[in-house]
């Protein structure tokens, strides 16, 4: 089964790191209306908090994606300037990461159920061989190790 995960997370991995330049310009540019001081107050309206010993957006996916359109409508709402970045990147990046994000988690999630069922079908197929085991062994009790070989087993347990 294909599941196209790898160049969903390579999608993922580019929005991630336009963002993060992003994030950097938006910092600045918020640090430059607000003042150094007053400024980190208003990071939270961004979706930006802090983490370890600096103010970012969550890395957490789940939360990233739910941060986005928090810093997407306080750019637009305050009006920033932000260089590198027109106003339509800010719009543009939350829908962008959003529709990637949710494709992930549905490869994600069929991927858990061919698994599910991969391992409820090998349960069953053990269950066969166990049966035809012991079909053998009752059949040619004195002579079940030969017949057991002739029929391509080569183990005692499955």
């Amino acid at each position: 089964m294909m599941s196209g995960r790898g160049s969903q997370t390579q999608m993922l991995k580019g929005l991630d790191t336009q963002i993060n330049k992003a994030v950097e310009e938006v910092k600045l540019a918020v640090l430059a209306k607000f003042g150094k001081d007053q400024g980190k107050a208003y990071f939270s309206e961004f979706g930006i908090a802090k983490q370890n010993t600096r103010f970012a957006l969550p890395a957490d996916r789940n939360y990233r994606a739910n941060a986005l359109p928090l810093f997407a409508k306080a750019v637009k709402m305050h009006g920033l300037q932000v260089a590198g970045f027109d106003s339509a990147f800010f719009e543009g990046i939350v829908g962008q990461y959003t529709e990637a994000f949710h494709a992930t988690q549905k490869t994600d999630s069929t991927v858990s159920i061919s698994v599910g069922n991969k391992n409820e079908l090998r349960k069953r197929i053990e269950m066969v061989i166990n049966a035809l085991h012991t079909l053998v062994k009752v059949n040619y009790p004195v002579t079940y190790v030969g017949e057991l070989r002739g029929w391509g087993f080569q183990k005692e347990k499955y």
